[in-house]
């Protein structure tokens, strides 16, 4: 199934001199090296694949976004490696922006599958919007239906370093642990029971934080400083 619909995009490619290929189940890759990855959601008879193009991102960036931390944030569906990536642009011969390969490749898609362009009208974009502000930016629909994750981070406070290690359910915080070095007078272990159950928003977690004061139990560091490892 990739094969089908990844194949406009490696025929336009051919078409500027790139050789590139379809490797293993849903990546493009170039020379061997990867610039684009797949994935397809299939939903009664109706299939919506989409993927990414690298065409001319920081690969140095883009290492160290994804080895900073590896243990920060864990699924058993997102899977991210820093294997060897390329870019498009540096195999295109010739000077081309993004824009102008955006362009080029629409172009290339549109007389290979013979289709036509569909362009949105006000009444779509007020159904986008709406759909948008009812249903995708809601914490509902982006945590609660959301496969289990864990979570971690570390910050090196003025008060001390704490890190901050949590296991997620269905948007809901059902374990977490709070390490560190750092001055206390309480035991971290209320502030863990308080959170567990909670939503893994800072809203919701700010909020059941409203009840104690954080200075008992860490010392020279903020509320806001501790909400912002979450």
């Amino acid at each position: 199934m990739f094969a089908r619909f990844t194949k406009p995009i490696i025929h336009a490619l051919e078409k500027l001199g790139i050789n590139a290929a379809l490797e293993g189940r849903n990546d493009l890759v170039i020379d061997g090296k990867k610039f684009s990855g797949n994935a397809i959601a299939v939903y009664k008879d109706r299939i919506l694949q989409h993927g990414t193009l690298l065409f001319s991102s920081s690969i140095k960036d883009l290492s160290m976004a994804l080895a900073g931390r590896p243990e920060k944030f864990i699924s058993k569906s997102v899977k991210s490696t820093s294997a060897r990536v390329t870019n498009i642009s540096d195999h295109i011969k010739s000077h081309m922006t993004i824009d102008e390969f955006i362009l080029f490749l629409e172009n290339e898609i549109a007389k290979a599958e013979n289709y036509n362009r569909y362009y949105y009208s006000v009444d779509d974009l007020k159904e986008i919007e709406k759909l948008r502000d009812e249903k995708y930016s809601r914490d509902w629909w982006n945590l609660c239906s959301a496969p289990p994750y864990k979570y971690s981070k570390a910050f090196q406070f003025p008060g001390g370093l704490v890190e901050v290690y949590l296991e997620v359910s269905k948007g809901t915080i059902s374990d977490v642990r709070i390490f560190g070095s750092y001055f206390f007078t309480r035991e971290t272990t209320e502030i863990e029971n308080i959170l567990k159950g909670c939503k893994h928003t800072k809203d919701d977690i700010l909020e059941r934080l409203q009840t104690i004061n954080l200075s008992h139990y860490f010392n020279n560091i903020t509320r806001e400083e501790f909400i912002s490892l979450f």
